[in-house]
């Protein structure tokens, strides 16, 4: 199971970074970051965004949990617990939401593995999906991650490797991707993950994206 992993995660990521900008990423202290100040911590974020080209208000809270890191042969990988309340409410013509809205709540497990690569020393990645509690509703896709240390934070880009299923108006889902800038840091002594994402509508055919308008930063913090 690990090799074929293995082999799905150099596949992917030599999907990804034909398209992907590379970014100037130290792989130096970055798993000592992550053992030293990630494992074990829990994070909450609580707030009220639109997807779907505003045609969709979410009241979204998450707790985060980082665990089981683990050193392989060529890098680690560790796992992302999340228990996400959501619930989705479609808007009418006057932007008010339309009652009742409907649950998306999950707890779903992603495992975020990661190679150096020796050409360059650089750190790249991919996501796997390992457990959702929100089976049929939806689907996500592989994304490729970069990650390394600027000015003593953690980085990680990550992009959806073609498309993954995104929520939309009517209780639907439609082809849509991701770009994600995600910076970890202390401050007095607890961690803060601050997230800026760029959403899109693709083109399942051409595989073009179009920016939805959706730009949206998140904010979790240790608890």
């Amino acid at each position: 199971m690990r090799l074929l992993f293995s082999f799905s995660l150099a596949l992917m990521l030599a999907i990804a970074t034909a398209s992907a900008r590379a970014e100037d990423f130290s792989a130096a202290g970055v798993t000592e970051f992550i053992q030293n100040n990630m494992i074990g911590k829990q994070l909450r974020t609580e707030t009220t965004r639109s997807i779907d080209n505003g045609k969709v208000a979410v009241d979204f809270a998450t707790n985060t949990a980082y665990t089981n890191f683990t050193e392989t042969p060529n890098g680690f990988e560790y796992d992302v617990v999340s228990d996400v309340k959501q619930t989705n409410y479609d808007l009418d013509a006057q932007g008010k939401k339309k009652l009742p809205g409907v649950s998306k709540d999950r707890i779903a497990v992603t495992r975020y593995s990661f190679n150096k690569l020796k050409s360059t020393g650089k750190l790249l990645g991919m996501t796997k999906s390992i457990s959702n509690t929100l089976k049929s509703d939806s689907a996500a896709g592989p994304t490729a991650l970069q990650m390394g240390m600027q000015d003593g934070k953690l980085v990680m880009k990550s992009r959806t490797v073609y498309y993954s299923d995104r929520f939309a108006a009517g209780n639907q889902v439609k082809p849509g991707a991701s770009e994600t800038t995600t910076v970890f840091e202390v401050k007095d002594g607890k961690l803060h993950v601050t997230s800026k994402t760029q959403t899109f509508d693709v083109d399942p055919v051409t595989m073009a994206r179009t920016p939805d308008g959706d730009v949206r930063v998140t904010e979790l913090v240790e608890k």
